[in-house]
């Protein structure tokens, strides 16, 4: 920490500086054993990045290394360590999504950045259980960095990347592959989103069966209602499923 620390301040990191501290950082976890040694080794690397807070160029290059060593060398984890590895993406991200906080406010233009470099270097890339991973814990981590107040406009810079995907249908050249990602995003993303916006008239019951529930108090629907409505109008083989979670949103829509 100290001698990237050091480093970043004198701006001395090129991109294969970094290729070679995500290659060590990779190894680290690889070897590192225990359960909470783990979590303790992603939380520590994962704020790694808070170190580039006075040059944000050099962070989102950073986080784009990083995304680029797990695609490169998923391929290599087995059974047995992938879920230390699940965990230092869930504090990567997590920690991503805090750098775009700046003295206690979204800053749009790093938001829009990570997403960026998100959809650039995750989500429109193979392997699969990379970015199936990714659209599992997306909406969770989110929920903890932003918090149950968080507004509509920065939903909807979270969610733009992962409604283009749905709206083309395919990734090109990827095939089976990027329809089975496509469903985990409807899944994971879309409709797992309506149980963070609960119907207003049952929000008091639902807060009273499950009060640690995860909801998004001042969310509005609509937006996305009409974002998903737009992106069904490009037939393509998810085109009803867009449908059906769009007319659940209007449902949720009206009940307030």
């Amino acid at each position: 920490r100290i001698w990237l620390g050091a480093r970043c301040h004198s701006a001395q990191l090129s991109d294969l500086d970094l290729a070679k501290i995500w290659r060590g950082l990779w190894y680290c976890v690889w070897m590192c054993d225990k359960a909470p040694f783990q979590r303790e080794l992603a939380t520590n690397i994962s704020s790694f990045v808070h170190l580039f807070s006075e040059d944000k160029l050099d962070a989102f290059r950073f986080q784009t290394c990083f995304y680029e060593t797990m695609r490169r060398d998923w391929i290599k984890i087995d059974k047995f360590r992938l879920n230390k590895y699940y965990s230092l993406i869930r504090h990567f991200l997590r920690e991503g999504l805090k750098f775009c906080i700046v003295e206690g406010m979204v800053k749009v233009g790093l938001l829009m950045g990570l997403m960026s470099i998100l959809r650039d270097e995750c989500l429109l890339q193979l392997p699969n259980g990379f970015r199936m991973h990714v659209a599992d814990i997306f909406l969770c981590e989110a929920y903890i960095v932003f918090g149950t107040d968080m507004p509509t406009s920065t939903l909807m810079i979270l969610l733009e990347p992962w409604i283009k995907i749905v709206e083309f249908g395919e990734i090109p050249g990827q095939g089976i592959m990027s329809h089975l990602f496509i469903e985990a995003i409807l899944k994971n993303i879309f409709k797992l989103l309506a149980d963070f916006c609960p119907r207003t008239d049952r929000f008091e019951q639902e807060m009273e069966e499950n009060p640690r529930k995860m909801y998004w108090a001042k969310i509005d629907l609509l937006p996305v209602q009409e974002m998903l409505q737009n992106s069904a109008k490009r037939p393509n083989k998810f085109s009803q499923g867009i449908v059906r979670i769009a007319a659940l949103y209007k449902k949720i829509t009206k009940s307030e």
